[in-house]
């Protein structure tokens, strides 16, 4: 089904205020009894948007998906299509869209092991891939070379010309 009017014209604005490649998945509710039929629509490893409206209890089948989404580990966001702020509310939420898609693909290298201290900042390989597509390398410290013992790449140092920190 098409959004009303006045969500495309909004639509139409952002995409021309603030182009992005970034397809964005969007519930939109217009009325109550749609949970069901929402659900099926949401996605792992994206970041789903639920808009609703006011009338015909669609806030209400909206915050029904929104609650099954959360218990079971899918990403959406609510946004009222009342709010006086909606369109920047949209607009924020397609920039997070574009910086979550851009990262998926990505690698991450963690040098060395996680410090004993750090209860609670270790990356978790599968909730990396999972929530942000980000491949975890570990790479133990004994394998990076002594940066201090290694020859210098002229081209690589002069991209940092302006540093005055001496190693």
């Amino acid at each position: 089904a098409k959004a009303p009017r006045h969500l495309q014209q909004i639509f139409v604005e952002i995409n021309q205020d603030e182009p992005s490649r970034t397809t964005c998945p969007i519930i939109y509710f217009i009325s109550g009894g749609s949970a069901q039929q929402a659900i099926l629509l949401l996605r792992h490893g994206s970041l789903n948007l639920l808009v609703a409206g006011s009338e015909n209890n669609a806030w209400a089948a909206a915050t029904e998906v929104k609650a099954y989404a959360a218990q079971h580990g899918f990403q959406a966001q609510l946004i009222a299509e009342y709010a006086s702020d909606f369109k920047q509310q949209l607009v924020q939420w397609i920039k997070v869209k574009t910086a979550f898609d851009r990262l998926k693909g990505q690698r991450l290298g963690l040098l060395g092991n996680v410090s004993d201290w750090l209860v609670a900042s270790a990356p978790e390989e599968a909730l990396l891939r999972q929530r942000l597509g980000i491949e975890l390398i570990e790479l133990p410290l004994d394998t990076v070379p002594d940066y201090l013992n290694s020859t210098h790449d002229p081209q690589f140092q002069q991209c940092f010309s302006h540093n005055t920190i001496q190693p």
